[in-house]
């Protein structure tokens, strides 16, 4: 028997981590799509309160999501720079855009950069040049204006070089307005302070807010919407799959989800190459049924 708890409705397609896609005026970009909706464990269509409501490109109501979209609500307009921590594949991207749609600045600028390619001209020079660099008008033109007029997000800040970690530090202290830099990190920073391999200063300025992004394993009720959405995703470049077995999905809810929401899209998106059948089954998914 195929599982009863099933409301279809019109929703966007959702890229690798769950963040679905939207227009500017905020309707979908794929508003002809059928997409089920699935809660573990309730008879009744998925519905979104309040906070959720502000988050459109996110995923879940679990009671983790729920508590996460909360604060993050309250960080959003804060004008201090953010510290996103989270598992590899668990969605941190996905939400420190979404942080960028919901502020002020959402009209702004948004600069995605690899914290191991940070700017040449911000991570050399001596430490008495630190000053002088922050107040340079080249500097300010690369790195300023999009801490004060749009959003930087910068990925996997673990991964700063030592340097540059110093740079940014003083610019950050040198910003006298609000600040919108979004740093992303999957290592434990607080031990990479303590091996000396991060600056305390600049954990502390980035840290004012914080969110830790859960584990998929962490809210297992957003496991059947997100696997129902990624497969209405793949569908046009694997074929329509008619529905995930009961099997399959009781071994979903086994796995430990190493890799997170990436991990669960790829497994969905192998398993659609694979079956033959008009259900997907847990082998398809490479899980132990």
């Amino acid at each position: 028997m195929r599982d009863q708890s099933i409301a279809s409705r019109h929703e966007p397609s959702v890229d690798s981590l769950g963040a679905r896609t939207r227009t500017a005026t905020g309707s979908t970009s794929e508003g002809h799509s059928s997409v089920h909706w699935l809660r573990a464990g309730a008879g009744s269509a998925f519905t979104r309160t309040a906070p959720l409501l502000q988050f459109p490109d996110l995923i879940g109501d679990s009671a983790p999501m729920q508590a996460l979209y909360s604060k993050a609500l309250s960080l959003a307009e804060a004008g201090h720079p953010i510290l996103i921590t989270g598992k590899v594949g668990s969605g941190k991207s996905a939400l420190a855009r979404a942080l960028h749609q919901i502020s002020s600045r959402s009209t702004g600028s948004l600069c995605v950069m690899r914290s191991v390619a940070f700017p040449d001209c911000l991570a050399t020079g001596t430490e008495a040049d630190l000053p002088n660099r922050a107040a340079d008008p080249a500097i300010a033109a690369r790195f300023g204006h999009l801490v004060t007029a749009g959003t930087l997000i910068l990925d996997e800040v673990g991964d700063l070089p030592f340097a540059a970690q110093t740079t940014l530090a003083r610019l950050l202290m040198s910003q006298s307005g609000p600040v919108n830099v979004i740093a992303l990190s999957h290592m434990d920073l607080r031990r990479a302070v303590v091996e000396g391999r991060f600056r305390s200063d600049l954990l502390c300025g980035l840290s004012r807010g914080q969110l830790e992004m859960p584990s998929l394993r962490e809210r297992p009720d957003d496991l059947k919407p997100l696997a129902a959405l990624f497969k209405d995703r793949l569908a046009p470049l694997h074929g329509q799959i008619a529905e995930f077995s009961d099997a399959a999905f009781r071994a979903m809810l086994r796995h430990t989800w190493p890799g997170n929401v990436r991990e669960l899209r790829n497994r969905i998106e192998r398993a659609m190459l694979v079956t033959r059948t008009p259900w997907i089954q847990a082998a398809d998914l490479g899980l132990a049924a």
